[in-house]
């Protein structure tokens, strides 16, 4: 394609001062490198819609045709590359002293439908990757990547960010939620469990969650959730006299928890080993008391809820379909 589009010369650059200040360089296992500099986010990678700047200068082109539009984002992000990368030569120059540098600034991917819930946290359809075709979906600092969250939530929200970035209706979208809610019924206790490692040792190492005169069912003040569940695990055990037969949860374990219903221990949550040596009296309690109400307001509501504000839209309410609650 012809480029039929001119780059403009910058014309001011604003000084925004200097602060004297530490640069927190941050670490990210789901997103690439970010750092403030001057309390600005500076990230590594740009991204802006390219329809306003194809539909003017290729007036003609069908924006829904997948192939032209590829063609002619690929022939603007080519040309600004090429742009910019000649900038970077004058600015290492004037400003660096540098014949040699490595400013450099590619092309990355194309997506044919992104949706922003906030800054690092994201979605897109991305149907080219420097320069190939492909059809897959990325998720950058949402749920659903974590590998902490329930395994039927962390499939609802897959099939929710699918459904936004094929721009399904609204009432098909809240049709499935409610849909979702009414099933859970019939979902395991293990699917809609959260996952977590667990410590009985503080970070900062000054409290010991479960000290030897520790009684039964009774936690140290300050004691995080997923602490209080396997300990309740272990008393359990004990109470039951299981303690010999079963291995207790241990100092840094892998485990599943999920939040109780009122019961006779006054136990708000209990966690799980999901290895297989579970005992048969254990999981029939959790299967008796497990608040699945909870775990649907505490972990996957108030996630669907950020997206509908987003949004704009009113979140689905129906009340028949919190019946099963009371049961």
């Amino acid at each position: 394609m012809e480029m039929k589009y001119k780059i403009e010369d910058i014309e001011e650059i604003e000084c925004l001062g200097e602060v004297d200040q530490d640069v927190y360089d941050i670490g990210m296992k789901d997103c690439p490198h970010t750092f403030f500099a001057n309390d600005i986010l500076v990230h590594n990678s740009v991204f802006a819609s390219a329809l306003p700047l194809i539909e003017k200068n290729y007036p003609k082109i069908d924006v829904n045709n997948e192939s032209q539009m590829t063609e002619a984002i690929l022939t603007v992000a080519g040309d600004v590359q090429e742009y910019v990368n000649k900038f970077y030569d004058v600015m290492a120059k004037r400003f660096f002293n540098l014949d040699k540098h490595r400013f450099d600034i590619k092309q990355e991917v194309i997506a044919k439908t992104s949706f922003w819930l906030a800054k690092k946290r994201y979605a897109q359809f991305i149907i080219n990757n420097g320069g190939v075709e492909v059809d897959e979906l990325e998720v950058k600092g949402i749920d659903v990547v974590r590998t902490s969250f329930p395994i039927k939530f962390k499939e609802f929200m897959l099939q929710f960010l699918q459904d936004i970035l094929k721009k399904v209706s609204k009432d098909v979208i809240n049709k499935s939620i409610l849909d979702f809610k009414d099933k859970m019924p019939e979902y395991n206790i293990f699917e809609l469990a959260k996952n977590t490692s667990v410590k009985f040792i503080s970070q900062n190492n000054k409290t010991n969650y479960n000290p030897n005169e520790r009684h039964p069912f009774n936690m140290v003040k300050g004691t995080p959730a997923q602490v209080k569940a396997a300990l309740y695990y272990n008393d359990l055990l004990k109470l039951w006299k299981l303690d010999g037969l079963v291995e207790p949860i241990l100092h840094g374990q892998k485990i599943k928890w999920v939040y109780l219903k009122q019961n006779q221990y006054g136990i708000e949550c209990i966690a799980l080993k999901a290895d297989d040596t579970d005992p048969d009296k254990i999981i029939e309690f959790v299967e008796k008391y497990i608040d699945k109400n909870a775990m649907y307001e505490q972990e996957l509501k108030g996630k669907l809820e950020d997206f509908y504000k987003v949004l704009k839209w009113d979140f689905p309410n129906n009340n028949l379909s919190n019946e099963f609650f009371s049961f």
